[in-house]
């Protein structure tokens, strides 16, 4: 199969269920191009969708005083999105959000948060993937498609009635062992770690919203179909709360350690002043040290020259008295 004919059906170039950051519904307003109005004056999705970005800055991905932080790159190549995590529920290996890997959430929505930053707030860790492969790698993993080419040799294309199968992902599979050799050489060393994850990622019908897995979303309640505007998240105001905290949190950081940088630089400061009384005593010691051998200096010069005068006045004196005699 061409390489164009496996990009035409590649799932994660698919924007309505792999959206861009600038492209995530927002928590704060309703997107009718992902929710519509459901029984009970309830939002509900149209569909599933999910976020994926390629982890680039880990820094503060295991900080246990503030909030858990990493920046991720979009689809977009929109790169320095902050997200931030505040767990309501599930579970997440901290350990894994690591530089190079993927960062993925179901039902990803931006947020703007208390300090002014704009990023993605992750609550429900049940909806975390996360996958030991750059975004790159998983583009051509979803360009060669899997899903559609599983009765086929990977390297070869060919239809054997049996196949072997990778023993580490359990998903590549080829006709013998060369060819196998020769996709691992050229392209399954790196989808290997990845394609596990990724079959989880794309194995579910996107198009198809389920309401088993609704609880995993925050629920938008509306008061009355006539007045949107009243529209409010259920969460938003315990979130804010638990934000707020959180702010606060980063802030007493930032305070204790500008007090620390503060007793440095008094620390400093004193030293700059002991060093400069010191180079102000040693400046008067050289002055008068420098005066006293210019008075000497000057006292020797005005000997010389009183030397130097008596000398002449005493030749002049016996010139003129040989003179006389004569």
């Amino acid at each position: 199969m061409a390489a164009s004919q496996y990009k035409a059906r590649s799932a994660l170039r698919n924007p309505a269920h792999f959206p861009s950051f600038l492209d995530l519904p927002n928590d704060q307003t309703i997107n009718y191009n992902y929710f519509f109005l459901g029984a009970k004056c309830q939002y509900q999705p149209i569909r599933h969708w999910c976020f994926i970005g390629e982890i680039t800055d880990d820094q503060f991905a295991r900080d246990s005083f503030s909030r858990n932080l990493i920046q991720v790159k979009d689809v977009s190549n929109r790169d320095g999105i902050p997200v931030f995590f505040y767990r309501a529920d599930g579970n997440l290996d901290f350990d894994e959000l690591r530089v190079g890997g993927t960062f993925c959430l179901r039902y990803a929505q931006s947020h703007f948060f208390l300090d002014s930053q704009f990023g993605i707030r992750c609550e429900h860790f049940n909806n975390v993937l996360v996958i030991p492969a750059k975004l790159s790698a998983l583009m051509e993993i979803s360009d060669f498609n899997p899903t559609v080419g599983s009765k086929k040799c990977w390297s070869c294309d060919s239809e054997p009635s049996e196949l072997l199968t990778c023993a580490r992902c359990k998903v590549a599979r080829y006709c013998g062992k060369a060819c196998q050799s020769a996709d691992w050489a050229s392209r399954h060393k790196r989808w290997c770690k990845a394609l596990p994850k990724y079959m989880d990622l794309v194995g579910i019908d996107y198009n198809k919203w389920e309401v088993k897995t609704s609880t995993e979303l925050r629920v938008f309640v509306c008061r009355s179909h006539d007045d949107e505007a009243d529209i409010v998240p259920l969460a938003q105001i315990k979130g804010q709360v638990h934000e707020m905290t959180e702010v606060m949190h980063s802030n007493i950081k930032k305070v204790v350690d500008r007090g620390e940088n503060l007793e440095e630089v008094q620390e400093k400061a004193e030293q700059l002043s002991h060093a400069a009384n010191e180079f102000s005593t040693s400046a008067v010691h050289l002055k008068k040290n420098l005066l006293w051998q210019n008075l000497k200096l000057l006292a020797i010069i005005l000997i010389v020259i009183i030397l130097i005068m008596a000398a002449v006045i005493i030749v002049i004196v016996a010139v003129s008295l040989t003179t006389q005699k004569k």
